[in-house]
């Protein structure tokens, strides 16, 4: 199961109705939750940000009753409060794929697919041609976007 953190709102009351009723569906179903971007959950309290420390006070105390497999990811794992510190069982860090890379896992993705579909899946060569493109020109575009987000 997999909800971004960003779409749960910004209302504190809001963000724990949502959590529990997450947390419960994942208990329930017995699947594994994935909050994507949880900066917003993990980040440190301040005296300036009321709002924000209420939000991470409310992800801490949810999450003290979750007993379930829970993924949070984020790119600030500095920011964490460190009352998350003796919550978080195991950490993966994961580096920046480069644009080969990238282009490799998508090969092999194709090639997955080839392997799983067989002739269900109709993808000749020129369709992979186009499809690693795409792959090379949103990798270029997306760091375009980063990098204008740094400046």
């Amino acid at each position: 199961m997999h909800e971004s953190c960003g779409d749960m709102g910004q209302e504190a009351e809001v963000v724990e109705k949502r959590l529990e009723d997450h947390f419960q569906l994942a208990h329930r179903w017995g699947c594994v939750l994935l909050l994507d971007e949880a900066d917003v959950f993990l980040q440190k309290r301040s005296r300036e940000d009321l709002a924000r420390n209420a939000i991470v006070s409310v992800f801490l105390r949810v999450l003290e009753y979750y007993s379930g497999i829970l993924f949070l990811t984020t790119n600030r794992v500095g920011a964490f409060d460190q009352a998350f510190r003796s919550r978080i069982h195991m950490s993966l860090f994961y580096p920046r794929l480069d644009e080969d890379k990238t282009i490799k896992i998508w090969k092999m993705n194709l090639a997955r697919a080839r392997k799983t579909w067989g002739d269900n899946l109709s993808i000749d060569e020129t369709d992979q041609k186009e499809i690693l493109e795409f792959a090379s020109s949103h990798f270029r575009d997306l760091n375009k976007s980063k990098m204008l987000d740094y400046e």
